[in-house]
């Protein structure tokens, strides 16, 4: 495999160090930033549902966008890309199923028909753009952000007729967010949060590639798996709490929102920072496992009103068979 400029072969255990810290500053960093901007936000008067929509959806994202620019930003393109695949996925199977064997999560049917289809658009044209080009540049990323600012204004406009599954479960989870802290305190961990993920990420992408290095894995691999595993974990630790509180449908707007937000906000930014090539495996396997995932979800979403512990069982089961077709690699 080739070498990447600029960074050094670790040895010994030093790779998988900077990968634990780099979880445990994004997970940490994750929950600090949420919870001080919610409560920062809704002390300055700004509506539950503004904070759910905004504050709520990008922090709990902020992760996967973080790990994107920094991989763009250090010529680990690949590990961005896998990123973004291997976080929908493990949204999807990981992240909801892994709640829904917890707790049933159900839902109105009538009020997901939007949130289906907009799942569904964005993934067909990210995947549609992806195979196309095979390397995602600037005019590919601005058409998938551009996309979500149009879903974005589209749902605000629908939100005065009906209100939208993922801003009413966004605008829930920032209520249960908000305690009662100080303005000073509230700022001090937004500003903590927001560093710990700077940290976080650049300590999580130079770990990965020293290990796709160490394994003669492709870093594509290590996205896909290991940094879309640790990426989701402020996902998969919401939901579960969100489950144990018996508000198990707060999962699916996390789930539904954030796969959204990765394919448009991260893809895209990801794609007008540097060009995002689509390593072979993804291209001919991955993306399509991601894309049959989302509209799967989407098209359950609008016939079906629930989602209950063997289907929730069976998808995280898929989930680790998904895994370990890519651990023969890493071995």
């Amino acid at each position: 495999m080739a070498r990447r400029a600029g960074v050094r072969s670790p040895g010994g255990s030093l790779p998988y160090l900077m990968i634990a810290a780099g979880f445990l500053l994004l997970l940490g960093g994750g929950e600090s930033l949420v919870r001080g901007a919610v409560t920062l936000a809704r002390r300055l008067g700004v509506s539950p549902l503004l904070v759910g929509a905004t504050i709520v959806a990008f922090g709990t994202s902020a992760p996967e966008l973080a790990v994107a620019v920094k991989a763009q930003l250090t010529d680990h393109g690949d590990i961005a890309m896998g990123s973004v695949v291997g976080s929908n996925i493990a949204n999807t199977w990981l992240v909801l199923g892994g709640t829904a064997a917890l707790r049933p999560v159900h839902w109105a049917r009538r009020a997901v028909c939007h949130d289906a289809g907009g799942l569904a658009l964005s993934s067909l044209l990210f995947c549609v753009l992806a195979y196309s080009a095979a390397t995602l540049g600037r005019p590919e990323g601005t058409v998938l952000f551009g996309t979500l600012v149009g879903l974005t204004t589209f749902n605000y406009w629908r939100e005065r007729r009906q209100r939208p599954l993922t801003l009413e479960l966004l605008e829930r989870e920032a209520d249960e967010l908000v305690e009662d802290t100080p303005l000073p305190k509230a700022i001090f961990f937004t500003l903590v949060g927001f560093i710990a993920i700077f940290f976080g990420a650049g300590l999580l992408v130079d770990g990965a590639a020293a290990v796709a290095r160490l394994f003669g894995v492709s870093e594509a691999t290590i996205g896909l798996t290991i940094v879309a595993i640790g990426t989701s974990l402020p996902e998969l630790a919401a939901c579960c709490v969100a489950a144990a509180r018996g508000h198990a449908d707060i999962a699916l707007g996390n789930v539904v929102g954030s796969n959204v937000f990765n394919m448009l906000c991260i893809g895209g930014i990801a794609a007008m920072i540097a060009p995002l090539r689509v390593e072979v495996r993804i291209l001919g396997v991955d993306l399509w496992i991601m894309l049959a995932a989302m509209m799967a979800l989407a098209l359950w979403l609008v016939a079906f009103d629930r989602i209950g512990r063997l289907i929730g069982s069976m998808g995280v089961a898929t989930y680790l068979v998904w895994v370990l077709s890519h651990g023969g690699s890493l071995h």
